[in-house]
């Protein structure tokens, strides 16, 4: 294969500032809890995209970093990905060819890891291959034909020592789930693999038939712990790689819920989760030790259009203690990412060759 490591930096253009944030409504939510901390948008951010760079659209799969995000888009017979580092304000493109003797074979997700190194986790083959950040091939596993990769939004991934986890759910008939394992562990250093993680055991009763329900949505704090959510569950999970224990925290948005009917409603049309709401992504801030989670649900229920929808954002202490929650209209969590302590949200309005965001940085509530 030939990777086109002729990668470049481009210097871009923030404009930012505490202007208007009209476009944004938002409310903070007690939800019976004491609140201790409040969600603001402390600022606006408007990101120019350079002209030979696409803008990332809902089939572009992002992942935040510790200094921005990348994101990957697919040509011909290639996959581009584009790094866009906020804190030293430059992008950086990459691109990988599907075919030749290390070509990644088609469709894929990746991630970058603190380092620099991109993973590329091939769907549409049983490969991982990880690439310095020149492009250069470090690594290249092939590991068993028994899970699903990709399908989420966001595809993180943990990687230390040598040793790999990512999202990957083994594939099994449907009526037989919720036993499945949804982590594979690489170790390369051993060459060995491992699923871990298992299926929540209330899988059933709120999910039905669905790639994107099968699919949770995870992050990784540390080594030892695996922090994940479900599309139309309303518990956070918490995995110990050391116990194998699974513990759950339940945080429900009283505007989403599934009933028997529900569930086989969702079966039969996969939009109808847009009607009924589901919880989106979850965050890590490695900084302040705080986890986002995002859900989505419609202000007035069971009609679903743009205008209606509202963003629900939980703020969680490293304990899994809501501290903070706010629902907020216009914004679009598919493109979330968390540099520096602070959160940045896409708003729905985005124009050509730019991306406008609001910036969050929880604080203390102040005493009344």
């Amino acid at each position: 294969m030939r990777i086109k490591s002729a990668v470049f930096l481009i210097f871009y253009i923030f404009i930012s500032g505490c202007s208007n944030h009209s476009a944004v409504n938002y409310e903070n939510k007690e939800q019976g809890n004491v609140l201790t901390h409040q969600l603001d948008i402390v600022d606006t951010f408007k990101l120019k995209i350079p002209q030979n760079f696409p803008v990332p659209n809902v089939l572009s799969y992002l992942n935040d970093n510790n200094y921005g995000f990348s994101y990957a888009y697919f040509s011909n017979n290639s996959m581009p990905i584009i790094e866009c580092d906020i804190v030293n304000k430059k992008w950086k493109s990459h691109t990988f060819d599907f075919d030749g003797p290390n070509g990644i074979k088609g469709l894929a997700s990746h991630y970058i890891t603190d380092n620099g190194d991109i993973i590329i986790l091939s769907w549409n083959s049983n490969y991982v291959f990880i690439f310095d950040n020149n492009d250069k091939l470090i690594k290249k596993y092939k590991y068993k034909e028994n899970v699903m990769i990709g399908g989420n939004y966001k595809n993180h991934c943990f990687y230390k020592n040598g040793i790999l986890y990512f999202p990957a759910t083994q594939y099994l008939d449907f009526k037989d789930i919720s036993k499945a394992k949804v982590i594979k562990k690489l170790d390369f250093k051993n060459n060995t693999e491992k699923d871990i993680v298992p299926m929540p055991k209330d899988f059933d009763k709120y999910h039905s038939e669905g790639c994107m329900d099968e699919f949770p949505e995870f992050v990784f704090p540390d080594d030892t712990t695996i922090v994940f959510i479900m599309r139309k569950s309303p518990n956070i999970y918490v995995y110990n790689v050391n116990t194998k224990e699974t513990k759950y925290y339940n945080y429900p948005n009283e505007n989403i819920s599934y009933d028997e009917s529900d569930i086989k409603k969702a079966q039969d049309d996969p939009d109808y989760k847009n009607i009924k709401g589901f919880y989106h992504t979850i965050l890590y801030d490695r900084d302040n030790k705080y986890y986002y989670r995002f859900s989505q649900f419609n202000h007035i229920k069971n009609v679903f259009s743009l205008e209606n929808r509202r963003i629900r954002i939980d703020l969680f202490d490293d304990k899994f203690h809501l501290i903070a929650s706010g629902d907020f209209k216009n914004l679009f969590p598919n493109y979330a990412f968390i540099v520096k302590g602070k959160l940045y949200v896409s708003t729905i309005k985005t124009r050509e060759n730019y991306k406008n965001y609001v910036v969050f940085s929880p604080k203390l509530k102040e005493e009344k």
